[in-house]
């Protein structure tokens, strides 16, 4: 369940099981609460500063509930800090939705037990987009080269300091090492 099509394989941490994908005849992974992998994503520095500025995301995902937290990337390796990207739970006043408070969150809110890919695009200092099914939703606040969403020699994914990192499905994950187009995601 760990083995990469193309690049490294994922370090798991903690526990993960198999379950049915998003079509009949595919396969997924749950990851548990706490468990998240490690991943050297081997991408030099880019976008002018020490660390990787420029890169793409793909996840592929579903969630059971938004009575808790789901975090899809954490750039701290060390995990001693908020993750990069989540959904927010449901609340009296709040609606699940995709990101942080840092780049903001999606308009739109996404149903549970519902399969979705979401692909964020990143240039720091220039743009933080986040694509759903291929269509932009939110153009994120800009963030700093080699800050907070720059990456580091690993990344680790589905990883939060704080457990905020509900059961989460995912049928396929995906890191480039550039910043990807409207066009490019659409495809």
């Amino acid at each position: 369940l760990t083995k990469a099509t193309v690049g490294n394989k994922l370090n798991l941490v903690g526990t993960h099981q198999q379950v049915l994908g998003a079509s009949a005849g595919d396969t997924a992974i749950r990851i548990g609460v706490g468990s998240y992998y490690k991943y050297p994503h081997n991408i030099a520095p880019n976008g002018g500063g020490d660390s990787v500025n420029q890169y793409t995301l793909m996840f592929d995902f579903k969630v059971l509930n938004f009575k808790q937290w789901h975090t899809f990337f954490q750039t701290d390796t060390t995990n001693k800090n908020d993750g990069e990207c989540f959904i927010r739970p449901i609340t009296s006043v709040k609606p699940a939705r995709i990101g942080t408070a840092t780049t903001g969150y999606t308009p739109d809110s996404i149903l549970e037990n519902k399969w979705y890919r979401l692909v964020i695009s990143v240039n720091l200092n220039n743009f933080f987009r986040y694509y759903l099914n291929g269509k932009l939703v939110l153009e994120g606040d800009t963030q700093e080269v080699d800050g907070r969403f720059a990456l580091l020699p690993q990344i680790l994914f589905f990883a939060d300091n704080d457990k905020e990192d509900d059961t989460i499905d995912i049928a396929s994950l995906a890191i480039f090492d550039t910043c990807m187009s409207a066009k490019q995601i659409a495809k």
